[in-house]
């Protein structure tokens, strides 16, 4: 090619930069929190002579151009900034051929290059080139015949043509072509390990050499890859040298340890460029990248992207990689248990803003210093759970030594990734060594599954070392552990003596010292392995380590194999005169083994070293063995010692097992051992494979037949046909053994035969068989706490464990990647008590980031499935955690081939399909299912490791696509299914349907708000205010209308209040109000004004009802007059209308909903004053609904003003509609509050009245929250059989609708009045289902009552100790954070009280003044709403009574006085219970007694008993007749005996009748 030629070349490729330039110069992004905004290309031109290099094998070739111009352009493109075009001086000077340089736009010029701006007044030096038809030919019109295809195939990676495959069959499900244009956008996630090798001494490419040296590194890569299944992606040349791009993880050769494999391959592929290269570097990563296409339908190239992918190349280029490898955190992290690291600290590297770690690589760790196999004398492994695995294990181990006959010989474990197989495999190992067993591990690999008897590599080496370390006694072994030894000190070893030997072939046994190189011993840590992985994994030394005894010190020499000893298994005894007592010594000449390892040789020299106190183990020997065969700097004489000493130990080792020297070359066959056989090689194969497998079996039996042998495989699922034929073998001819198969299920196995073999060891009569499932509940807990690193935690909340397990079905290694990754986003706080608690709400695990290894886990069993269910996975996958099987199908039955795997019509044949095409169960089934055949996936984790395999766009064409579906069917029969999930999948979409996400998110909120699910509404309710407040700060316009923000705030106020949240609750209430037009009134006089005005409007209307008939209410006769149709008997033996509430309970029964339908703001049937518009009158249906809640809040709040206005307003309102149920429940408040508030009693029952006329007996809730008014209000009024009547009636509703609250104040109030007036057991039954069911429902103010009211009861009787319990829990309650909400005057009264009794019945000493000051600010902070707190002073009476007789507190007089004066007080503001009046007679009797004035206090204990309320406290009564008696004398006192122990003895109050008995006895 001439000058010109070359020229025009380089015009073109100029005109062509000019034109990417222009277009594709400038590219702007917008990705949020980068600062950058536009993407600029930089572009350069090389120009010279280029190679168009192949390398590779027949399986996989790689394409590569190289030369000056590649290096050129390297150079030249490292110099042009963004924007530039470069070029180079040679390009320059042939582009002057025919081009006028001085007419040409040029940026900048130096040695460099130049650069090229722009060719707009360029003018030719030379006319251009005559056209010709090859010019219009495009490259991609270019036919290729079908034989080239195939020969293209090598030229592609086989994960490309995998992908390519899979995107042809998933097309149609993203709704796109099968054209190349089309598919290219189908990319996937996958979580890779990554290798960038750099080979700097491949430059010069105009020498043969080079090449020469180019194929044999592409060589040396994918003899690598092959081994452990990576992925060649590219091989590239540029100035800096070769640079070969790698990949371990990509489909369909994803494993669950690529990054294990990845750096074993690294380690290999490092060994082998050694011996060629003097400057290569290795760079490792791990993360999350892209696969998919790059280009367009001219030409794609398969391309992997990613952070990490940079991260290698970065690493690359460190100096510390030199001839060397540099991995990431990430794959240390995932490797760290496999390998040596050297830690390097932080590096800065181009891309990253902070330094990053970096590790080398340094060894293989052997199994013998891993933890699983290390020795663990006295150490107890912590396994949480697990107790039918550890006790079989145990029990097999404990019938092994004793030698039954009913020995069960086969433990075999199955269970899915991640559930802690290793851990019992561990626990194994430790249980077998406390038992004086010896065990044997070997492991299969996934790598290794067609290496015939890979697993029994290490268990021979298990068995040797114990074998080499025992005693021999009578022909026996007696195996042992090792036992701590003594340091010798050392000693110079003696001179070799050289022994003639006529005919013995050369054995060289020399120290182990002087066998091992200077440099290596300079890389070697103790105990590891400085390997290529195929050699590390070949031997590993036993599972524990062994005595190194010093006893029976032997030369390593045997006896001729024919006419051997076999007393003892070693050299005959010496001489007393011998070289190891210091003389001479000839051995018998038939002492020596006939060992070929070379020339003949007359002498064999013996290191005396090696006939020490301390001989070399063979563990040692084999280490070192290993280490010199991958050595550089081990000398073939050397490698030819070493080998000689470890063939010596092992003839050695078999001698003494009875075996000759003829089985030594056997291990040839699964070891890299390189023993030569008497008379030269001999035939391999199936023959000496048997003869082989009849080795070990022998062996095994012959150290079983006077030790506890224990077997230990591990990964069974990838053993191959061979170690399985010999594991049976050994089950049925092997005694004394016995056998622990840890495998994944048979769905994991890939071969039939193997598949087999594990069928019929199930059905093995002496065989434990256990499947291993998740954790339970409280194990997941307790796994959370332990995997908690760096701060102390005691307990984990139940919401966060819930959440966990839910997820992870109890996997643990599922439980560790959540509990990590809510570590990692700093939503968590450890309460003062070490309870780990999620921060602002409930963590979202769905949006989790997944651990690697659990990543990697699923990948890699994702790859091994069919591809059509690879697809119906991940459209479930988006679906959600459950799914409708007729969903899947909608989207996938018009794919080709679908159908023809799932067969719609025939729904068995189609479950059995999905049932065997899941290989690895990752889908349940959920049986009486109406809607449909519904499957779940059986963990939240791997439903979201399938999704985050998608790309982003992916996942939002698919969720677009199922809302729009979704959208479709909706109606009122499927709504409860669909209309959650519909909203759930347009979130996920883009925002280009924003719209549409607040829309549903509305209904959403609501749907939520109406099946009471508070939790959900709340979360979705402020998610809707956050965005439209947003969005409408943005575009500066009123999206919603005021009264539709209202209603939004009104149902999230009562959300608020449902969850007794009661601050929220009234601040979005109170905005409610304020955007509906009614503000709720501010400031004290405005709002004694405004009930001034309410009253007035409310005296227009009257209020018809019976009031009057209750001044004299008792018992049954209130209840008829409430509900005059007709009497049932209620379950507390009362009088109750049947007609009435049995008829509408039953109807309630079948009310779906949790909130009153009057809550739905719906008037069009409400009759109204013709004067209101239907838009105020939907204002005002709101606005009353908000003053009803508001009205119950400032109960709580103790806001009175504010309660009364709530009321009036609400009810003055309420007359311009219809007499519904919201009506009813502001009458009932309202006479509620005549009577707590004001004390009216006749228009309290007035009120009542009404509201139970008005009630509709529809809606449970509204009904519910009438009786509860009515039944305090009798209750406070004394009329208690008509409130328990009532009480009854509340719990059921409370049952029907799920509110707890109503069921709490149910049972608290029936247990003060059954304790009083019925049975103090009855009572302990109430209060203990009480504190349950609040349990459950994780309820303080319920648990809190139902504590305190357990206590109350138990002190009534002699059994104290029963006490403890609720008391623990009463405490523990008091110092949680909810606490605060609740802690008002009456409840720390009742906490600090009942406990005091408690302590002070037990003898307890506790801090009388500081209790009674205490109580004494207490009392003055108590309203008219503390009422309960009435109970709490009963205690103190108690307590103070018993004290003035016994004299059991020391405190002063006067305190006690003034104390009973504060009490007193107090109780003047409680008039509306009924037994405050009672009780501050009480108090005056008790002040009169420290006063000294017992006919006084005689006198205020009657007055006591005279209040009409003391006919249903019989409790009371009994205690106030003993109080009477113990100031009395005489008849009166023995009266007042009598009466005290009938009315105590009727209730159940056994501890005063003790007292009783007693004074009856003086």
């Amino acid at each position: 090619m001439d000058d010109r030629r070359r020229g025009e070349l380089v015009l073109k490729a100029s005109l062509c930069c000019l034109d990417l330039l222009t277009k594709l110069g400038t590219y702007d992004i917008d990705i949020p929190g980068n600062e950058t905004k536009s993407l600029r290309i930089h572009l350069g031109i090389g120009a010279g002579k280029i190679y168009d290099v192949h390398v590779g094998d027949a399986g996989r070739w790689e394409h590569f151009v190289a030369s000056d111009a590649v290096n050129q352009l390297a150079h030249v493109l490292d110099l042009a900034k963004s924007g530039e075009l470069a070029m180079s001086h040679q390009a320059l000077k042939w582009f002057g051929v025919v081009m006028d340089i001085g007419t040409v736009t040029i940026g900048s010029y130096d040695k460099r290059c130049i650069i090229l701006s722009g060719l707009e007044n360029a003018r030719r030096k030379v006319p251009p080139p005559t056209p010709t038809d090859l010019d219009d030919l495009a490259l991609w019109e270019i036919q290729v015949g079908a034989l080239n295809n195939e020969f293209y195939k090598r030229f592609i990676a086989k994960s490309a043509l995998f992908k390519l495959q899979a995107d042809i069959n998933q097309s149609r499900l993203f709704q796109l072509e099968s054209s190349l244009m089309e598919l290219m956008s189908l990319s996937e996630l996958r979580q890779v390990t990554t290798l960038f090798i750099r080979i700097g001494s491949l430059l010069n490419w105009e020498t043969t050499d080079v090449l020469t040296d180019a194929q044999a590194a592409m060589k040396i890569v994918q003899k690598a890859l092959s081994k452990y299944e990576g992925s060649l992606r590219q091989f590239h040349v540029d100035d800096k040298g070769a640079s070969i791009l790698v990949f371990f993880g990509l489909p369909p050769l994803a494993h669950e340890n690529d990054a294990i494999y990845g750096i074993k391959a690294a380690i290999e592929i490092m060994e082998g460029f050694k011996e060629m290269f003097d400057e290569f570097s290795i760079g490792v990563t791990t993360g999350v990248v892209s696969i998919g296409g790059v280009g367009n339908a001219i030409r794609t190239e398969y391309a992997v992207m990613g952070d990490s992918i940079n991260m290698a190349a970065r690493l690359m280029f460190l100096p510390a990689c030199q001839t060397s490898i540099l991995c990431d955190e990430a794959s240390y992290n995932l490797t760290e248990r496999e390998f040596v690291f050297e830690k390097l600290g932080e590096a800065k590297v181009k891309g990253k803003s902070r330094p990053i770690l970096i590790f080398k690589p340094k060894a293989i760790i052997p199994e013998s210093s891993k933890p699983n196999r290390a020795k663990v004398d006295g150490i107890e492994l912590v396994m949480l759970g697990r107790n039918a695995e550890k006790a079989a294990i145990e029990d097999t181990l404990v019938n092994l030594v004793a030698r039954k006959e009913s020995l069960t010989k086969i433990v075999l474990m199955q269970a899915e990734g991640g559930q802690g197989l290793s851990s019992l495999v561990k626990y194994t190992q430790i249980k077998s060594q406390k038992h004086d067993c010896f065990s044997c591990l070997g492991s299969a690999a996934e790598m290794e599954r067609s290496t015939p008897l890979y697993v029994f590599r290490d268990i021979i080496c298990d068995l040797l070392a114990w074998i080499d370390d025992a005693d021999l006694i009578d022909g026996k072994l007696q195996l042992k552990f090792q036992t701590p030894q003594s340091p010798q000190p050392p000693t110079s070893p003696p001179p070799p003596v050289i022994v003639e030997m006529p005919d013995i072939p050369k054995i060289n046994i020399v120290s182990s010292s002087s066998s091992s190189s200077n440099s290596m011993e300079g890389q070697r840590f103790l105990g590891v392995q400085t390997l290529t992985p195929s050699k590390s994994l070949a031997l590993s030394p036993p599972s524990l380590s062994l005595q190194k005894s010093k006893s029976k010190n032997f030369l390593p020499l045997l006896k001729n194999n024919d006419k051997s000893d076999r007393t003892n298994g070693l050299v005959s005894p010496p001489p007393e005169k011998s070289p190891l007592h210091g003389n001479s010594f000839q051995p018998p000449m038939n002492t020596y083994p006939a060992v070929k390892l070379g020339e003949p040789s007359k002498f064999i020299p013996i290191n005396m070293a090696n006939i020490n106190e301390e001989r070399v183990s063979f563990s040692k020997l084999r280490d070192k063995y290993m280490s010199a065969q991958i050595s550089n700097e081990t000398s073939i004489e050397d490698k030819k010692i070493i080998t000689s000493e470890l063939e010596a130990r092992i003839t050695c080792i078999l001698n003494r097992v009875n075996e000759t020297t003829k089985s030594l070359p056997l291990f040839n066959l699964i070891m890299p051992f390189d023993f030569l056989e008497e008379g030269g090689p001999q035939i391999q194969g199936k023959i000496r494979i048997k003869e082989l497998q009849e080795l070990i079996r022998r062996i095994i039996n012959f150290v079983a037949e006077n030790n506890s042998l224990v077997l230990i495989f591990h990964e069974t699922q990838w053993m191959d046909i061979l170690s399985w034929e010999l594991l049976w073998d050994i089950i049925h001819n092997c005694t004394n053994v016995v056998v622990y198969i840890f495998s994944r299920p048979l769905r994991y196995y890939e071969s039939e035969d193997t598949r087999t073999y594990l069928t019929k060891i199930k059905r093995t009569t002496n065989v434990v068989l256990l499947n291993i499932e998740g954790l339970n509940k409280k194990e997941t807990g307790e796994l959370i706490v332990q995997t908690w690193h760096g701060s102390t935690v005691k307990s984990v909340s139940s919401k966060i464990v819930e959440s966990v397990y839910k997820r992870t079905s109890g996997n643990p290694l599922f439980v560790k990647s959540l509990v990590t990754a809510l570590k990692e986003s700093g939503n968590w706080r450890i309460s003062e008590q070490g309870e780990l608690l999620s921060e602002n709400g409930d963590f979202d695990f769905d949006h989790a980031t997944l651990g690697n290894d659990l990543h990697s886990i699923i990948v890699a069993q994702f790859d091994r499935h069919d591809r059509y269910f690879q697809l119906f996975l991940k459209v479930a996958s988006v679906l959600g955690q459950r799914f409708l099987l007729d969903d899947v199908l909608y989207f996938l039955s018009d794919m080709t081939g679908f159908s023809d795997r799932f067969d719609r019509r025939n729904i068995s044949s189609l479950l059995r399909t999905i049932e065997h095409m899941d290989k690895y169960g990752y889908l349940q089934r959920l049986d009486g299912e109406q809607d449909g055949q519904f499957f779940q996936f059986k963990s939240a984790v791997v439903r979201k490791g399938i999704y985050s395999m998608m790309v982003k766009s992916q996942r939002q064409h698919l969720h677009l696509s199922i809302a729009t579906y979704y959208e479709k069917v909706l109606n009122e029969t499927n709504r409860h299914r669909l209309l959650i999930p519909l909203y759930e999948h347009y979130i996920e979409t883009d925002d280009r349907h924003n719209r549409k996400k607040l829309f549903y998110l509305e209904l959403v909120s609501h749907f939520y708000f109406e099946k009471n699910a508070m939790a959900d509404a709340i979360k979705h309710y402020k998610l809707l205010l956050n965005t439209v407040e947003l969005l409408q700060d943005v575009h500066g316009l009123q999206l919603y209308k005021n009264s539709q923000m209202a209603n939004w705030h009104r149902e999230l106020g009562e959300a608020y209040f449902s969850r007794m949240e009661i601050d929220k609750a009234e601040c979005h209430l109170l905005e409610s109000l304020k955007l509906s037009g009614h503000p709720f009134p501010v400031g004290s006089f405005r709002i004694s004004w405004e009930i001034r005005k309410e009253r007035s409007i409310r005296s227009r209307y009257s209020v018809s009802g019976h009031g009057d008939s209750f001044k004299n209410l008792k018992n049954e006769d209130a209840e008829i007059l409430l509900n005059p149709t007709s009497k049932v008997v209620g379950t507390s033996g009362n009088a109750l209308s049947e007609k009435v509430l049995v008829v509408d309970l039953e109807s309630m029964k079948n009310w779906t909903g949790a909130k009153s339908s009057a809550n739905v703001i719906n008037t069009t049937t409400s009759r109204t004053s013709p004067s209101i518009t239907n838009e105020s009158k939907e204002e005002l249906f709101l606005v009353r609904l908000v003053l009803l809640t508001l009205s119950q809040i400032y109960v709580i709040k103790e806001k009175s003003k504010h309660h009364k206005y709530a009321v009036m307003r609400g009810l003055n309102i309420s007359e311009k509609f219809s007499k519904d149920s919201v009506y009813a429940k502001f009458l009932a408040l309202a006479g509620s509050s005549f009577w707590t508030m004001e004390n009216r009693r006749s228009a309290a029952l007035r009120y009542l009245d009404a509201a139970e006329r008005h009630d509709r007996r529809s809606d449970p809730n509204a009904s519910a929250s009438i009786i509860s008014c009515q039944a305090q209000t009798l209750f406070l009024m004394g009329s208690w059989d008509t409130a328990l009547v009532r009480y009854d009636l509340l719990q059921q509703l409370g049952s029907i609708t799920g509110d707890f609250k109503v069921i709490e104040e149910a049972l608290r109030l029936k247990n003060i009045i059954t304790i009083q007036k019925f049975s103090v057991a009855n009572a302990i039954t109430l209060s203990k289902l009480l504190l349950t069911s609040a349990t459950q429902e994780e309820n303080w103010l319920g648990k809190f009552w139902g504590s305190y009211l357990l206590i109350s009861c138990l002190l009534a009787t002699d059994d104290i100790n029963a006490i403890r319990d609720p008391e623990i829990v009463l405490r523990e309650m008091w110092t949680s954070e909810q606490a605060e909400r609740y802690k008002n005057a009456a409840v720390q009264i009742c906490y600090h009280v009942v406990l005091a009794e408690a302590d002070f019945r037990r003898g307890m000493q506790f801090s009388i003044p500081k209790f009674f000051a205490e109580m004494s600010i207490a009392l003055k902070g108590l309203k008219v709403q503390h009422w309960m707190a009435v109970l709490g002073l009963l205690h103190i009476l108690s307590m103070l009574n018993d004290s003035y007789y016994n004299n059991k507190l020391d405190v002063e007089n006067t305190q006690i006085i003034n104390f009973c004066k504060g009490a007193i007080s107090a109780l003047d503001k409680m008039e509306v219970f009924c037994m405050s009046r009672t009780v501050r007679y009480l108090f005056k009797g008790l002040k009169s007694l420290f006063m000294s004035k017992p006919k006084d206090a005689i006198r205020q204990f009657n007055k006591a008993l005279e209040q009409p309320i003391c006919e249903n406290l019989i409790f009371l009564r009994g205690q106030i007749n003993l109080a009477i008696a113990r100031c009395s004398t005489g008849k009166e006192r023995t009266e007042k005996l009598v009466e005290a122990n009938f009315l105590l003895e009727k209730i159940g109050a056994t501890h005063d009748l003790q007292e009783i008995l007693e004074y009856m006895k003086k």
